[in-house]
């Protein structure tokens, strides 16, 4: 049956809309191509300054052939999970890695260490290390008696564990409500890693030294070549005594140096009966 003028017109229409739509799509891969090497390369270079044996390896990495990383119809980057053969990933990574992280936040897993039993600790031999370790068992105990249990991520936290990257959407606003001074990522799948080298990039992360050298009388000799060159990249340096943090002001390339004794000094922690006997002394 043959077509008349108005089928040929539609049908026309709806091939020049499919080849507009393979042309844009071809236009994105390019563009994402030539982003994602750029990316890629400023990671292991990244890498390479603090983290070198994860540079030499993923500098090299050849992924397996179910690896599959593809764009979504708008232009966002997806990944086929290996174990599902399904996209990690809606058509919008972004808002729903974000509805992740808050549902994340509404329910979070908060790790504790329990320090209760310190304070019952017997201390025969009258060793002043011991006498301060019950004080901060009894500590511990005064504020777990006191306060009340915290369910909820503090703007400020000692540490983040991330257990898996995919594509790091959600690591693009994981802080934006908190921080945390030390953060450990765990991706057990190294296709997976890969991918986020090429699509990670500019993460609000700041790199701070925490400068606790045990032997401040020997800062003189101090072996520092490679640390004076990774303070370039710091963004401050917290010293736990006048001494290091006035050897960092010096030595070091970072303007933004404070200092955080790892002690504050206490009746209660200092005022103790027996007295210590230096070498010169015995």
């Amino acid at each position: 049956m043959p077509l008349n003028n108005t089928d040929n017109e539609s049908s026309l229409d709806e091939i020049g809309k499919k080849l507009q739509s393979i042309s844009e799509k071809e236009l994105q891969e390019i563009s994402f191509a030539e982003q994602a090497n750029t990316l890629f390369e400023s990671n292991i270079v990244a890498f390479s300054n603090f983290f070198p044996e994860i540079a030499n390896k993923f500098s090299n990495h050849r992924p397996s052939s179910n690896f599959n990383l593809f764009l979504n119809e708008n232009g966002t980057a997806n990944l086929v999970d290996y174990d599902t053969g399904v996209p990690i990933y809606s058509n919008d990574p972004v808002q729903q890695s974000r509805r992740q992280l808050e549902k994340m936040l509404n329910n979070p897993i908060i790790g504790r260490v329990d320090h209760s039993k310190l304070e019952l600790i017997s201390n025969e031999t009258n060793f002043v290390h011991i006498d301060l370790m019950k004080s901060i068992g009894g500590v511990y105990n005064d504020a777990a008696r006191a306060l009340e249990s915290n369910t909820k991520v503090d703007k400020s936290i000692p540490s983040a564990i991330i257990f898996g990257v995919g594509l790091g959407y959600y690591l693009e606003n994981f802080f934006d409500t908190f921080n945390a001074s030390y953060i450990s990522i765990f991706e057990p799948n190294e296709d997976y890693f890969f991918a986020s080298l090429l699509k990670l990039s500019g993460l609000p992360i700041k790199l701070v030294w925490h400068d606790h050298y045990g032997e401040s009388e020997l800062l003189k000799i101090r072996k520092s070549r490679i640390l004076k060159l990774l303070s370039t990249s710091f963004d401050g340096i917290i010293s736990v005594n006048k001494k290091l943090k006035d050897w960092a002001i010096e030595n070091l390339m970072t303007k933004n140096v404070v200092m955080i004794n790892n002690f504050v000094p206490d009746s209660q922690l200092t005022n103790f009966k027996q007295k210590l006997k230096g070498p010169e002394e015995s």
